[in-house]
């Protein structure tokens, strides 16, 4: 049958697609979506950025102390502020510098050497001239310096740079110094400038004798008591929704708004998708980056030796001891505790740690300070400590790298050390254990592990924790000792 006008009418507007004004709500809604995730993950990297650069700027800063100690000479971490016109290190390169010793009279002779890389702080983060300071000496001294021995990525020489000074015990010089960093942007040839509150800054505290501690609050930091920004969306969205006029006699269809909602769950559901994962491998960066400090703490540990500390042989030295924890790591009670607490400045013990700060209203770098702490889970102070800890937990195990004639260093078998042979023409040490080892270093690799509890009576001798379960290291490092 011959359809009639009206029906064929009917139909067209039955067929009937979307208007414009309805796909423009729906870009529309999509362009302010994806602006709010693209900011939010940028202000996400822009943290992570901060924290990561703070933790390898402690690690450098352990480096400069452990150089003057190793070197018996003064040393120096040098910040890069010679020019805003290089971008990639104005206010972002730092690294370790030593006092050369003239080799004669075995005294300072003025000329200083680059003892390593060092390290460039990722892009958007800047070390703050205005916040950071020498302790009681007011703003930190600056000097241009030339050096008489250059790795091949150091910057020329006549350059100028910010200055914090270790002496030849490893004693800060600018004792109550501070070290600031924040997130930020600059033009080109331009200082940086602040971007976003002033809780995308993180610092630390550098004691008189070389040790760090986190600053945790803008008014430790000394920042502003108020930072605002504001953030406006794209400019080109609400051009678009001011030239929209609303249907005046008819509104949503329920197909429409059944349409619009399912393309707005798609498009959520995409963004989880792409960004949800990058987020958790930022977040797994940051570990890594946090495992930096982690092993510069365990290297320092080894190389002290406590009173008290459990040792190999009859010497009391820190070879010893490094000797028995690598030996005994593996056992239940020799196993390496890793953690945090608040440490009283004021009450120090026999073994060079503080007695724990328990009181909950203290103000940080004032009544505690943050201490690192590596113990043997057999140490009665573990529990003492933990009253006052600070953060997660973690634990080490420590095996022998030992040398194969084909294949180099290979790993040695858990809780035995084996002796190397004694050099040709040289008289075999006697004694047992560290007094008889007959090289000057043991090398070996720290497995690190996260414990998933803090409770002091699970972690105690006798408790319900066994190393034996955590098979999978959180990040492991090759490292070694020296007599």
């Amino acid at each position: 049958m011959k359809k009639t006008y009206m029906q064929h009418q009917f139909r067209i507007r039955n067929r009937r697609g979307f208007t414009l004004v309805e796909l423009l709500i729906v870009i529309t809604i999509i362009v302010i979506l994806m602006t709010a995730g693209t900011l939010g993950v940028k202000n996400l990297l822009a943290g992570k950025g901060t924290a990561a650069a703070l933790s390898n700027a402690e690690a450098i800063f352990a480096e400069a102390r452990a150089t003057a100690v190793g070197k018996a000479t003064r040393t120096r971490v040098l910040i890069d502020i010679h020019s805003p016109a290089d971008r990639d290190t104005y206010l972002r390169k730092m690294f370790v510098a030593y006092e050369e010793v003239d080799p004669i009279t075995n005294r300072p002779n003025g000329q200083w050497s680059q003892a390593s890389r060092g390290y460039t702080l990722p892009d958007g983060v800047f070390f703050s001239r205005q916040y950071s300071n020498a302790g009681n000496t007011g703003n930190l001294q600056s000097q241009t310096i030339n050096f008489v021995n250059l790795s091949g990525s150091s910057p020329a020489n006549n350059r100028q740079y910010l200055i914090y000074e270790f002496n030849a015990q490893g004693m800060s010089q600018t004792p109550g110094a501070t070290f600031l960093i924040g997130s930020g942007s600059r033009q080109q040839n331009q200082e940086p400038r602040v971007l976003g509150k002033s809780l995308d800054f993180g610092g630390f505290t550098i004691w008189t004798n070389g040790e760090t501690s986190n600053l945790q609050s803008p008014t430790q930091m000394r920042l502003p008591a108020t930072v605002t920004t504001f953030w406006f969306p794209n400019p080109l969205c609400f051009d678009l929704m001011k030239k929209i006029h609303p249907r005046k006699t008819l509104g949503f269809t329920l197909m429409e708004t059944v349409i619009a909602i399912g393309v707005l769950a798609v498009m959520l559901t995409a963004f989880m998708g792409v960004f949800a994962p990058a987020a958790k491998n930022i977040r797994r960066a940051i570990n890594v980056q946090d495992a930096d400090r982690l092993a510069s703490g365990l290297e320092k540990e080894l190389a002290t030796f406590r009173v008290g500390d459990v040792r190999s042989g009859a010497a009391n030295t820190a070879f010893n001891k490094a000797y028995s924890w690598i030996e005994n790591s593996h056992s239940n009670t020799g196993v390496i505790l890793c953690y945090q607490y608040r440490g009283n400045p004021s009450a120090l013990r026999a073994d060079g740690s503080m007695e724990p700060y328990l009181p909950t209203n203290g103000k940080a770098g004032k009544d505690f300070v943050v201490q690192s702490m590596y113990r043997l889970r057999s140490d009665t102070l573990v529990a003492t400590d933990l009253k006052a800890r600070v953060g997660r937990i973690f634990f080490v195990k420590l095996t022998q790298l030992v040398m194969n004639p084909t294949n180099g260093l290979i790993l040695g078998t858990p809780g035995r050390i084996t002796n190397p042979a004694a050099m040709p023409n040289s008289t075999p040490l006697t004694g047992s254990g560290a007094d008889a080892y007959n090289d000057a270093t043991i090398p070996f690799v720290a497995e690190f592990f996260d414990i998933p509890t803090t409770d002091s009576t699970f972690l105690s001798v006798g408790g319900k924790f066994n190393p034996a379960n955590y098979p999978i290291p959180l990040f492991s490092r090759n490292m070694a000792v020296r007599r």
